[in-house]
């Protein structure tokens, strides 16, 4: 990426990570407890994007100097294995450190920019290519620092950060609208076939005595003929056969497996 390739706005510049962070750093090594005093932030903890504080675990063994490792209001992490370039941003952190497969930064911008740059598919393909290649995929703090990005202003930066999150409440709502939508519609689905089957005028029957139920016939694969027969499981179409066993349009209910299920069938077809 340059600015040959690429006419930048008035007052954006292409810089780095490097240049736009304090210096990075790793974090503390020792295994982790159940109890203790002082959390220990790992990678597992941040790949949500969200850090549950209460299921992060204790330092087993407490670094002499707590306060290099401590983590603060944010502060960005970065997971150098594993998941490797996962990024989260620390708001409001408990008494805690950092594990040693993260990596600090301590942004000089607008540190929400930073997160959402971190969460980019130009970020991503930057992680790839600097990871690829390698047995076990990882990348360390000089391959962060490394990867380029093109810096607006800061008010530009600012107004983005607005955008982006207006835009993400806007979908947020729209699923919130979509999956109670969803419900309702199951809501009257239940109560359409509630009503239309206890109808007040309505006499209970037995099913047996107004459809006729047959087994089907086991077809193993080996004795299939190639065709355009479905051949009908209890979860459904499992193959293909050159012939019918029943010609009319038919249902069909599981009675292994998929015990219950219904399927309606109205072509030619194999039950097995």
């Amino acid at each position: 990426m340059t600015q040959q390739e690429l006419e930048l706005p008035k007052g954006w510049v292409e810089t780095s990570v490097n240049d736009i962070c304090e210096k990075s750093q790793y974090g503390w090594t020792t295994s982790s407890e159940k109890n203790g005093n002082l959390k220990l932030l790992r990678t597992t903890d941040i790949t949500s994007g969200q850090i549950d504080w209460n299921t992060v675990p204790f330092c087993k063994d407490e670094p002499e100097d707590v306060e290099k490792y401590l983590l603060n209001d944010g502060d960005i992490v970065i997971s150098r294995a594993g998941s490797v370039g996962f990024s989260c941003l620390v708001k409001k952190p408990k008494r805690s450190v950092f594990a040693s497969y993260l990596i600090r930064f301590k942004p000089l911008i607008d540190t929400q920019f930073f997160a959402y740059f971190l969460k980019s598919p130009f970020y991503w393909k930057e992680i790839s290519e600097k990871s690829s290649g390698i047995a076990l995929a990882n990348v360390n703090a000089t391959k962060l620092n490394q990867i380029p990005l093109l810096l607006p202003p800061l008010n530009e930066q600012k107004r983005i950060v607005s955008k982006i999150e207006e835009l993400f409440s806007k979908i947020d709502s729209a699923k919130q609208s979509l999956e109670h939508t969803k419900l309702q519609l199951e809501q009257y689905r239940f109560s359409l076939l509630k009503s239309l089957f206890e109808g007040k005028e309505w006499k209970k029957i037995k099913i047996g005595d107004h459809l006729n139920f047959q087994y089907g016939k086991g077809l193993p694969k080996k004795d299939r003929k190639q065709g355009n027969i479905p051949v009908y499981g209890s979860s459904g179409i499992v193959g293909y056969h050159n012939k019918a066993l029943v010609e009319t349009p038919s249902l069909i209910v599981g009675r292994k497996g998929s015990a219950g299920s219904v399927h309606l069938v109205d072509q030619p077809f194999w039950p097995i």
